[in-house]
């Protein structure tokens, strides 16, 4: 088998472990949205739980559509492993810093922490070298603190180091 059939096979055939991970997501949405419908004031369209609902039911939306899809896939003829295919130290490594973040991100604060967290992940996942590793770090850490601060007025956590 060539490399064009083999990757065209690849993208046709369900990959080890993929039905199991849709199906958790698709539990795991169900879970968001049953959570989304018990938050209090869904007495209108302004309330308080109107976002979260909406975004619970295009979540529920959205996974049982790649449920169905990757049920509807063939398994893959050969034997692949799930440990061969997901890379076990790549997410080790993301727990690690992921559980870095979270300790840091009271002392540092939340644009310092989640700098340095945005930075590490574009440098390993995007491999293009560390200039564009932080451009690409800053440019979403701003367009996230203008969303999050700016738009919707949330109080993001402030660095403790010096107090």
């Amino acid at each position: 088998m060539n490399n064009s059939e083999l990757i065209t096979s690849n993208k046709l055939a369900r990959r080890p472990g993929e039905l199991v991970f849709a199906g958790l997501l698709f539990g795991l949405s169900i879970a968001i949205t049953y959570l989304a419908f018990n938050i209090s004031g869904l007495s209108s369209t302004s309330s308080p739980g109107t976002i979260p609902v909406l975004a619970a039911l295009v979540l529920l939306i959205s996974s049982l559509i790649t449920l169905l899809k990757t049920a509807k896939k063939s398994t893959n003829s050969e034997p692949f492993s799930f440990l061969d295919t997901v890379s076990t130290r790549l997410f080790l490594f993301f727990a690690l810093i992921s559980f870095i973040y979270i300790l840091l991100i009271n002392q540092l604060g939340f644009l310092t922490a989640s700098l340095m967290y945005l930075f590490v992940s574009s440098l390993v996942l995007y491999r293009r070298g560390p200039l564009l590793a932080i451009l690409i770090s800053i440019n979403t850490l701003a367009i996230i603190y203008v969303v999050f601060r700016a738009l919707f007025s949330v109080i993001l956590p402030e660095a403790n180091l010096w107090q």
